[in-house]
């Protein structure tokens, strides 16, 4: 039988200051990426609108903020994606998102009337129901690493909890800050994620 590997040894025990200094310093990465960039809400917690198009032909990121000028500098942030005739147009508006996006709708269909679109995705939130959603999902963050440390401490013997314990703010942070330097958006389905790995 083949055997890539023999007998490997592996001096887990021996390299183990590497380790603690390589986990320490992905730590402290991570947390000043998260006190000073700051992780990157998407509308689901911000409130306002987004609005995934795609055209019939190429159309240019620079063509489509040409268009929605018309509504005003400033009021959406425009994002190619996937296809080179895709964008994921996303805004903050304190005015009804709704509008908004119908707002949108009309101002791309009589800029491009020779290459129709279609709309592939809208999403609206008010933006109060969504700082109502971003302070509930702290709290269910927190109440998740409370629970687990509670259940852990009376489960296991304490030395195996608090390691237990650790382990579990180091991949919960270090998860949290590579979203924020890698610029990824915070989502609903993105902070499910987080709590998995809390629960885990």
């Amino acid at each position: 039988m083949l055997e890539l590997i023999r007998r490997p040894k592996v001096r887990f025990i021996e390299n183990r200051k590497k380790g603690f200094l390589f986990s320490i310093a992905l730590v402290i990465i991570a947390l000043v990426s998260i006190f000073t960039i700051g992780p990157h809400f998407g509308v689901d917690f911000t409130g306002g609108a987004l609005i995934q198009v795609k055209f019939d032909k190429t159309v240019t990121t620079d063509e489509v903020r040409t268009a929605l000028d018309r509504l005003g500098k400033g009021r959406a942030s425009i994002q190619k994606f996937g296809e080179e005739h895709e964008f994921i147009i996303r805004a903050e508006t304190e005015e009804d998102p709704a509008q908004f996006a119908r707002d949108v709708g009309e101002v791309l269909k009589t800029s491009f009337r020779e290459n129709p679109y279609t709309i592939q995705r809208q999403e609206t939130v008010a933006p109060k129901i969504g700082a109502e959603l971003k302070f509930r999902t702290m709290i269910a963050i927190v109440l998740a690493l409370l629970l687990i440390l509670g259940y852990v401490s009376v489960r296991f013997d304490y030395r195996f909890g608090t390691a237990a314990l650790i382990a579990l703010f180091h991949d919960f942070i270090i998860t949290f800050g590579l979203l924020v330097i890698f610029g990824r958006e915070f989502t609903i389905p993105v902070v499910a994620a987080l709590l998995t790995i809390v629960g885990y």
